[in-house]
């Protein structure tokens, strides 16, 4: 795909085309509106996604997105993970009856995690208000009620990104308001509260 200079490219046939439309829409309007873009790393946003614009060989600007495989990250020519991870955040949003309320931080933001999150078939997740600009509010840990999640010693600080490497389905629930808590497993969502009301899922 490409407007006025600027191109990305989609392969995976699960991306939906009015998404493609949108950022093409959003494009045009910013260029139109006398955006001038240039070569700039991890700084040109997509949905919670911090992309790439890469100048190439003919003169394009070409929109790489994280390849979620390393750490630190490295982007690849594609925008099929920025468009397939924004539309499965639609649809949680609107699963859970905050579709209007889509509240997405960015792949740099931080989260809290505990030592175990990534083990083990369950998680869980709870938004709290965010402690400053970088902080997303997002904690996620495991769903072993014998590991003391209040211990600061079996709690750390990393990016969303860097959490999503481990546990990739996560991506899909980062847009849910504040006061959310989600238990997730391999096979998706098992329970939701907000302010502690349970939500049909």
């Amino acid at each position: 795909m490409g407007l006025r200079g600027i191109e990305f490219f989609v392969s995976d046939p699960r991306v939906e085309q009015r998404y493609v439309d949108d950022q093409l829409a959003a494009l045009a309007a910013a260029i139109d509106g006398g955006v001038e873009f240039s070569e700039s790393e991890g700084e040109f946003r997509i949905g919670w996604m911090l992309t790439d614009l890469v100048r190439t060989d003919a003169g394009y600007l070409q929109i790489h997105e994280p390849d979620f495989v390393h750490m630190p990250i490295r982007s690849v020519a594609s925008l099929d993970r920025t468009f397939l991870h924004f539309a499965s955040q639609v649809r949680m949003a609107e699963k859970l009856g905050f579709g209007d309320q889509l509240d997405l931080p960015t792949i740099a933001h931080a989260c809290l995690v505990c030592g175990r999150y990534h083990e083990g078939e369950r998680y869980v997740m709870e938004r709290f208000a965010p402690e400053g600009l970088r902080d997303s509010g997002w904690y996620i840990g495991c769903a072993d009620a014998s590991h003391d999640h209040n211990d600061a010693q079996n709690l750390r600080r990393i990016s969303l990104y860097e959490a999503c490497l481990q546990r990739p389905l996560l991506a899909a629930y980062v847009g849910l308001p504040v006061g959310v808590q989600v238990l997730i497993s391999a096979q998706g969502l098992e329970a939701a509260t907000h302010q502690g009301i349970q939500l049909a899922v």
